[in-house]
């Protein structure tokens, strides 16, 4: 299975159909293939003519395992897309990202805006702007991924994370150094006020996780925002009304979308 290397570590991605390319970028203890092949996103995509191109972000699937906290950095994870673009010669890509595949594409939005069409944001919310209730998520995940054993963690989402990352056989220690890393840090307001790309928020009514979508909405220019009804963050990103309102907004205009 192809992978490159990214500064000195080994990233895996896969590549299916032809058309303008889309990368999509998978949650925390997940990976392309769980979050978005299996739910079928692979096959809707291809079958309305894009190139689906994904990826196992570092720490996670058959990528390298990394122990050393300072290693899982909102710009590592960003390097190590834009290496994959051009290692596979391409200039300009529509991004869709979930929960923190959510916070890399947002980074790349802000920092590469040159390498990006369009971008969708799904599983996130005001958390990225370090406000709201649901702050200290990453920490509680990283304290649920240290428990000794499942029956120590209390809160049902925090067991889900914990029991997901051992069914699927995930390295527990690297999304520890992942959780416990830099990358959650609130990222600069300013910044995301000035994103020019055509941005969709895409979030479960019940999600829980990913803190307020309007708060983050409302400071990212022109966003539009897409509420499922009666999903949470884990299943939203497999129901079919994701993919169609994915589809529509990726589709609803084939001239560059530039802000007037």
């Amino acid at each position: 299975m192809p992978s490159f290397n990214s500064d000195g570590v080994a990233i895996h991605y896969e590549t299916f159909g032809e058309g303008q390319p889309i990368v999509l970028l998978h949650g925390v203890t997940s990976s392309f293939v769980r979050n978005f092949y299996n739910p079928g996103w692979v096959k809707f995509l291809t079958d309305h003519g894009f190139c689906v191109i994904g990826l196992d972000t570092r720490g996670h699937g058959q990528s390298e395992k990394l122990y050393d906290t300072r290693q899982y950095r909102d710009d590592d994870f960003s390097r190590d897309v834009i290496h994959l673009l051009n290692h596979l010669n391409l200039s300009r890509v529509d991004l869709m990202g979930y929960s923190m595949g959510g916070y890399i594409a947002l980074d790349l939005a802000m920092t590469h805006p040159e390498r990006v069409r369009n971008v969708v944001l799904g599983g996130i919310g005001d958390r990225v702007l370090g406000l709201g209730e649901a702050i200290s998520v990453p920490s509680d995940i990283a304290t649920a991924l240290e428990a000794d054993n499942v029956d120590q963690i209390a809160d049902p989402v925090l067991r889900q994370y914990r029991i997901f990352a051992e069914q699927t056989g995930s390295d527990i220690r690297a999304l520890r150094a992942v959780m416990r890393g830099p990358f959650w840090g609130a990222r600069d307001v300013s910044r995301i006020e000035q994103i020019r790309v055509p941005v969709l928020l895409l979030v479960g009514e019940n999600d829980g996780i990913a803190g307020s979508p309007q708060q983050l909405a409302r400071a990212i220019p022109h966003a539009q925002l897409v509420v499922i009804p009666n999903r949470n963050h884990f299943t939203t990103v497999g129901d079919k009304r994701s993919m169609e309102a994915v589809l529509e907004f990726l589709t609803e205009d084939e001239a560059p979308k530039t802000e007037a």
